[in-house]
C-alpha cells in the first residue's frame, strides 16, 4: 500500500535528478546526455530563436508546457510560416520572471 502510494514520487525524483545531472552538465560545458536537437544554455546564446523543443529542454519542462505557456501569453512566440519560435531573450526574461 505504501509503496503503490509512493511510486509516483520516486519516479519524480528520478526524473529531478535526471534534469540536475543535465543542467550540471550544460553549467560545465560537458553536452553529454543532451537530447538530439536541444542545445545547452551557452549555445542557445549564440542563437536567436529557439524551437519548442529546445526551450523545453532549457526550461526542464514538457513540449506541451512550452505550448501552454504561449497560448496563456507567458511565454511570446513568433509563429510565422507554420513554425513556432521563441526569441532566446524571451526565454531569459521568462526564467527571471518565474524564479
Amino acid at each position: 500500500m505504501i509503496e503503490q502510494t509512493l511510486a509516483p514520487y520516486l519516479a519524480e525524483v528520478a526524473d529531478l535528478r535526471t534534469r540536475l545531472n543535465l543542467l550540471d552538465n550544460q553549467q560545465s560545458g560537458r553536452t553529454a546526455n543532451v537530447p538530439h536537437g536541444c542545445l545547452s544554455w551557452q549555445e542557445a546564446k549564440t542563437k536567436q530563436f529557439l524551437s519548442i523543443k529546445q526551450t523545453a529542454f532549457l526550461l526542464g519542462v514538457s513540449d506541451k508546457s512550452v505550448r501552454r505557456k504561449i497560448d496563456d501569453g507567458l511565454i511570446k512566440a513568433s509563429k510565422a510560416l507554420r513554425h513556432v519560435r521563441i526569441h532566446v531573450d524571451e526565454i531569459d526574461a521568462y526564467r527571471k520572471r518565474t524564479v
